[in-house]
């Protein structure tokens, strides 16, 4: 159990306070005899051999203290004998090299393995910074994952990881995509499975895809769905700062299914039973405020993610994982095959590589399609409709994508953002 140390002052070359310690037996400062300057230090102990381990933790600086250098993390032992200390049961050290020392960040939280050593929620409106060590067994690896956003949880489209950081296919470390939503249906069980993903647009308004919340030509009840937020594993839902909540209306959009384009006005409004605060892994994704002309988007690069069954397998995943792609004109779209024509109307988009092993696929409809904007990150594409290959996803054809961008006045109708 962690006993807190209470905020002392050492004698440094730069008389600091040191923060209150909430776990001593596994962090802790230390000086570095050679230039005088704090030092964390991390004992982690249980490290299983032969599996890849991860390490992250959650540092709180002040406002405006923190430049564009994140720190290190990093063993305090060479590969060789961290592998030989891990096989003999030994707990391993890590060095964590602070972006500045005056002041000294907080600790926040430590999570091995997913598993938090401590949880806290990290304080609103506090510049906060976050380190990530992969230990790899038996070739140790650590890399930064974080960048460093300094504005409260209600500012929209914020990821804690830069987009420097993220790595396609890898899956998603908490508070990467904070406005991603899983949907979960009741089946005749009475159990909630997964089948569907969304975006989280305001404290109690989450977007997605209408066919995902309709059957046979009628919109699902509310007590049919659940919506996770901030969740990790599709399966646990008990972590802190994650909420599974309930539904309280679900609008999809008139002009869908009257059309013979199978797939236009595809987007739908879930309201939740309340609004939700927000936290480190819940936050919500901007509304596109530019152009809506998709002649503008043409070869931007978007991402997308969720807990569906696409990228470079075909098997269900606990975690999220995200893929990259690129929007293309609806011109290029419709003569790469016939049969995607009528799937095209003048308010989706097409988007893809066409590499045969890379795109969203069953359960990502519904998914927000993302772009980067100067660190800012905004829904312009939803998940909707793609050619099959028989009972597959086909990776060789391209994706249809419900254009935000087109229908930013009915949201607004809803929302109030």
């Amino acid at each position: 159990m962690c006993e807190s140390i209470n905020s002392f002052l050492i004698k440094t070359s730069h008389n600091q306070f040191i923060p209150s310690i909430p776990c001593p037996q596994i962090f802790g400062y230390v000086t570095n005899s050679r230039n005088g300057d704090i030092e964390g230090r991390i004992n982690i102990s249980n490290i299983e051999d032969g599996r890849e381990n991860s390490l992250w933790i959650k540092l709180s600086y002040p406002p405006n203290t923190i430049n564009n250098n994140p720190g290190t993390i990093n063993p305090t032992k060479s590969n060789k004998n961290i592998l030989k200390d891990i096989q003999n049961g030994k707990a391993i050290i890590y060095r964590v090299i602070f972006p500045t020392v005056n002041p000294l960040p907080t600790l926040q939280e430590i999570i091995f393995n997913d598993q938090p050593n401590r949880s806290t929620q990290l304080l609103q409106n506090n510049g906060h910074i976050s380190l990530s060590a992969k230990i790899d067994d038996p070739e140790p690896e650590s890399r930064i994952e974080i960048s460093v956003p300094a504005e409260g949880y209600e500012t929209c489209g914020k990821s804690l990881s830069s987009i420097h950081s993220i790595l396609i296919g890898e899956n998603i470390k908490p508070g990467t995509w904070p406005w991603l939503a899983a949907l979960f249906m009741k089946g005749r069980t009475n159990k909630f499975d997964y089948f569907c993903g969304g975006s989280l647009i305001a404290p109690k308004a989450v977007l997605t895809a209408a066919h995902c919340v309709v059957q046979n030509e009628s919109v699902r009840k509310p007590e049919q769905l659940l919506i996770g937020l901030g969740l990790l594993e599709i399966d646990n839902w008990n972590y802190p700062n994650t909420i599974i909540a309930n539904v309280y209306n679900i609008i999809i959009h008139s002009d869908f299914g009257l059309t013979n384009r199978m797939y236009d006005a595809d987007i739908a409004l879930i309201t939740l039973d309340k609004s939700y605060s927000y936290n480190y892994r819940i936050r919500p994704i901007c509304l596109w405020n530019r152009s809506n002309d998709e002649n503008e988007i043409i070869n931007e690069k978007g991402f997308i993610a969720g807990w569906g069954v696409g990228g470079i397998n075909f098997n269900n995943i606990r975690l999220p994982n995200m893929i990259q792609t690129e929007i293309i004109s609806n011109d290029k779209c419709r003569k790469s095959n016939i049969g995607i024509t009528n799937l095209i109307s003048n308010r989706n988009f097409c988007a893809g590589y066409l590499n045969g092993h890379d795109g969203p696929c069953k359960g990502d409809s519904g998914n927000g399609l993302m772009i980067e904007k100067n660190g800012t990150w905004y829904i312009r594409g939803i998940v909707s409709g793609a050619l099959t290959d028989k009972i597959k996803c086909d990776f060789n054809e391209y994706v249809v994508y419900t254009d935000v961008a087109k229908f930013r006045r009915w949201i607004r109708a809803y929302v109030d953002i």
